[in-house]
């Protein structure tokens, strides 16, 4: 299964998997995971710095105002009790994760707005953040998730709480995907954790039978870390030749040193 041996993958531990198993299954645990530190650790952990900066970009590349902002990140403050935090003034707190979903939801657009995208794929989706802000800008009519099993527990519950509109599938690498591809693939960060074998697994079966493609990748930013070794990233050379059309653009806010945009775009 994918993920099935977390040594093959950057940053997760039994810690999360247990903690998204359990909040699955407990509603109790399902209310609050999103402010519990095993779960903190892996993702909702954007701090108020760089909820600012992503905020600045937002205003930079957009018209929306604080109120519009307020209205599509509110729909990520409530399930599962995320931290709240006061950045727009005489609005009422957000989410700083939102701030992230919609800042890369406002660069899908002026990078992909000319395009049908209603047929998305997300790697790494964590609970499913990304998809709920995108809604509000794409008429998504599928989104699959991939994550590992116990993550994708977590997701069904996360979209059946949150009422999304479209319909949705959640798969592991191992399983089959559309032989025609997807309007859209994206992932922030995820597939640049995953090891070598993990990420040509996803170029060959899902990245290049895509249209277009958007990936945060930040495995430059911690490769030579002993500890991920063994994992043997693909680096930025190697990507470009492998994914189809690909080129490089700089992430912004640069979240840490060597972060970059992956982009690859059919016409």
């Amino acid at each position: 299964m994918f993920f099935n041996n977390i040594k093959s993958v950057a940053f997760l531990d039994e810690n999360y998997l247990d903690l998204c198993k359990k909040a699955a299954s407990n509603d109790k645990i399902f209310n609050n995971f999103r402010n519990l530190k095993d779960y903190k650790n892996i993702l909702e952990h954007v701090d108020k710095n760089l909820a600012l900066k992503y905020l600045e970009n937002i205003k930079t590349i957009s018209d929306l105002t604080n109120a519009e902002i307020f209205n599509i990140c509110d729909k990520l403050s409530h399930v599962g009790n995320p931290e709240l935090i006061n950045l727009l003034g005489d609005q009422k707190p957000i989410s700083t994760s939102s701030l992230r979903y919609l800042n890369v939801a406002l660069q899908l657009i002026n990078e992909f707005g000319d395009k049908d995208i209603n047929n998305i794929v997300e790697i790494g989706p964590g609970y499913g953040g990304q998809s709920i802000i995108l809604e509000e800008f794409f008429t998504i009519k599928k989104y699959t998730y991939i994550d590992l099993p116990e993550v994708n527990s977590l997701i069904d519950i996360f979209l059946k709480k949150s009422k999304v509109k479209f319909s949705y599938d959640l798969k592991t690498l191992e399983d089959e995907f559309e032989d025609t591809g997807y309007d859209l693939i994206i992932s922030n960060y995820a597939f640049s954790e995953l090891n070598s074998y993990l990420q040509i697994k996803a170029i060959n079966n899902i990245i290049n039978k895509s249209d277009n493609c958007f990936m945060i990748i930040n495995s430059d930013s911690f490769e030579k870390d002993k500890k991920y070794k063994k994992l043997k990233f693909l680096n930025q050379e190697t990507l470009v030749q492998k994914i189809k059309n690909s080129f490089i653009k700089e992430e912004i806010p640069n979240t840490a040193n060597g972060n970059y945009l992956l982009l690859a775009k059919k016409n």
